[in-house]
């Protein structure tokens, strides 16, 4: 069934038996690759920087909450720069790990969809901003911060120049799946916490100022 899927040739993409199952039974929208050219972006400054909207799998969510749990950390955020449909939220929101969700992305027409699967299933505790991440800013308080390779090293570069002081201020925990462009959060002063290089997953902080 899955290898009938348009993206599948194209992109390598096939949803797991566990991906199509929770799509299903809770009757949301979440399981498709968007390209680029389709995900509706009037900044091409932006969209020629991104990437195309894929979700990440379920195992791999529940294994980056997982992971974060162990670090210590009280979160009062969990933050997703480049949500798309909003998958990655709805996993945060549903663990109960986190008093606010916020799930950030520059496609309205993505935006529009991850409001549309938070409300059908009764989300409270969710919200969806359609923002550029060049130009956001994360909220007060200890945040957990989920990038799942939404675009390039300019504009990760970008948002990290712009939130460096949140980072400083408030010690917020970047987890950064398929991290091709890590070595972007070492420049601009972030450490390696941890790296899981079969996931590829890893999990950064700010280093202190000496």
């Amino acid at each position: 069934m899955f290898s009938l899927l348009p993206w599948r040739k194209r992109y390598g993409y096939q949803p797991g038996f566990e991906d199509f199952l929770f799509e299903t039974f809770h009757g949301l929208d979440l399981e498709s690759i968007v390209p680029r050219e389709d995900l509706g972006v009037e900044r091409q400054r932006s969209a020629a920087n991104a990437t195309y909207y894929q979700p990440i799998s379920c195992r791999n969510m529940r294994f980056v909450l997982r992971e974060a749990g162990k670090l210590g950390s009280h979160f009062q955020h969990f933050v997703d720069i480049g949500s798309g449909k909003g998958k990655a939220c709805i996993f945060a929101a549903r663990s109960g790990m986190f008093a606010a969700v916020t799930g950030v992305d520059f496609s309205a027409p993505l935006t529009a969809i991850a409001l549309k699967n938070a409300r059908h299933l009764g989300l409270k505790n969710i919200n969806f901003d359609c923002r550029d991440a060049a130009d956001y800013l994360l909220p007060p308080g200890k945040c957990l911060v989920f990038l799942y390779n939404p675009f390039d090293e300019i504009i990760l570069d970008a948002f990290l120049r712009r939130n460096r002081q949140h980072f400083l201020i408030h010690s917020s925990i970047i987890a950064y799946a398929h991290d091709g462009h890590r070595g972007v959060l070492q420049n601009n002063g972030f450490e390696l916490i941890s790296r899981f290089e079969a996931r590829k997953v890893s999990f950064h902080r700010m280093r202190p100022i000496s």
